[in-house]
Formats: structure tokens, sequence, C-alpha cells
């Protein structure tokens, strides 16, 4: 009995030390119209940088890795339109293809 009581005590431990920040996993709270824990086909996930109000199309674009975790957001749309539509500016790196003809003269 006491040994299985500190070899729960220990597994209790290594999970407070645990971080799961990494995980290929992400768990959405609080979605919107176009958000959802398990995305329909034929949708694209973008990475939402918050706080810049940049999206990213490839999650392993140099910018959208850097983007700090509060203020990372994954978003499943239709399409990459649908993020310019919520006022989304694309990135210039992984997805300038969805820059309007105005932004691309700057």
């Amino acid at each position: 009995m006491r040994k299985t009581a500190i070899i729960c005590l220990l597994f209790v431990l290594c999970l407070c030390f645990c971080s799961c920040t990494d995980a290929d996993i992400v768990i959405l709270a609080g979605q919107s119209r176009s958000e959802s824990a398990f995305p329909e086909k034929g949708t694209v996930a973008v990475t939402v940088n918050l706080s810049s109000g940049r999206f990213h199309t490839d999650e392993s674009c140099r910018h959208a890795v850097n983007i700090k975790e509060e203020n990372r957001k994954i978003i499943f749309y239709r399409d990459a339109q649908e993020a310019l539509d919520d006022g989304f500016e694309p990135c210039s790196v992984c997805a300038g293809k969805f820059k309007t003809t105005e932004e691309n003269n700057d």
C-alpha cells in the first residue's frame, strides 16, 4: 500500500513538471464560427498572431514558430480568403500569395 502511494506521488510530480507546450495536438477553447477542434474536410489551418494580426499558412514558417504562446491561435477556415475577410494580414513569407496587389506595391 505504501509503495503504491509513493509511486502515485512520483507520477503526479512528474506530471506537474512535464510541459506540453511543444505538443502536436492543439485543443481550442471558445471557438468562433470559423474555428473547430475537429476541422471539417477541405479546411485550412492558419496560425494567427493575435498581437500583429498576421496569419500564417505554414506552421513551420520562421515567423509562425516565433509567435509567443499567448499570442498564438490556430483557426480553421474553408480557405485563406476567410482569414483576410476576418481582418488578418498574410505573412509575407508563407502566405505572401494572399496579399492584395495594393499591398504588393508597398
